[in-house]
C-alpha cells in the first residue's frame, strides 16, 4: 500500500512539474490551467473520467473569480 501511495504522489508531482514547470520553461502556454491539471492528474492515476469533472469544476470557479483583462471606471 506505502508503494502505491508514493507513485501515486510522484506521478502528481510530475504533472505538476509538466504543467506548472512547463508554463516557466515553454512561455505561456496555458497549461497550467485546471482543466488541463485536472485532467492530467486524472490520466496518470488511471482515473481519467473523474480527473476531467474535477478540473472542470475547478475551472469554472476559476473563470468566475479571475479578472481577465482591465476594467477602467
Amino acid at each position: 500500500m506505502t508503494n502505491t501511495i508514493i507513485i501515486a504522489a510522484f506521478l502528481c508531482g510530475l504533472a505538476e512539474f509538466i504543467c506548472y514547470g512547463g508554463n516557466w520553461l515553454l512561455g505561456q502556454n496555458m497549461a497550467d490551467q485546471p482543466i488541463v491539471v485536472g485532467t492530467l492528474v486524472g490520466l496518470f492515476l488511471s482515473d481519467l473520467q473523474t480527473g476531467i469533472i474535477l478540473g472542470a469544476m475547478l475551472e469554472a470557479t476559476f473563470i468566475g473569480a479571475v479578472n481577465v483583462g482591465g476594467c477602467f471606471t
